[in-house]
């Protein structure tokens, strides 16, 4: 017996299927008709586990969280600097906001994204020395962490597809 509960599969961001359910009882043919670049083989596979079914809720939640641990990196940075002891969490969401539309308006915020926080922060009047410093805190720490972090998944991947491909083989 075999099951497909709301599958999904997503090619470069457009839904090849989307939520299919089904069941097959032992003994069962189906046949599978489609025009080319429909998702038949991509089905096959999903059923076969050579590749796993997109989660749009998982995508969904992850980013999301991806999203809340860049503003608590945001908000705990700020506690780290005396001149930011007092503020409120609206003057923190306005600089990150900000400070993320510098970094996709240049390549990765390069300059842009101390200055980005720099006018966030004047609207709620902060002195702008420190507001550029804590700018050029998060965008260093930003940077750092990806490099770090980015270099340490190149590495890894190679490692993860080997024992993927043997799993799946087996």
């Amino acid at each position: 017996m075999l099951n497909i509960h709301k599958a999904s599969i997503f090619f470069q961001g457009e839904p090849l299927f989307s939520d299919i359910t089904f069941r097959l009882g032992n003994g069962n043919r189906v046949g599978l008709i489609g025009k080319n670049g429909a998702g038949k083989s991509t089905l096959l596979k999903v059923i076969s586990g050579e590749i796993e079914a997109s989660s749009r809720w998982a995508f969904v939640f992850h980013t999301i969280f991806i999203w809340i641990m860049y503003v608590l990196m945001f908000y705990v940075t700020s506690l780290s600097m005396q001149e930011f002891n007092n503020i409120s969490f609206a003057p923190i969401l306005i600089g990150f906001i900000l400070g993320m539309f510098s970094i996709g308006a240049t390549n990765g915020g390069i300059g842009t994204y101390p200055e980005a926080v720099v006018i966030a922060f004047s609207l709620f009047s902060i002195a702008e020395d420190p507001s550029r410093a804590f700018g050029w805190i998060m965008w260093s720490s930003q940077t750092i962490m990806i490099i770090i972090f980015g270099g340490i998944s190149l590495l890894l991947l190679p490692i993860y597809n080997n024992h993927r491909n043997k799993s799946i083989t087996n």
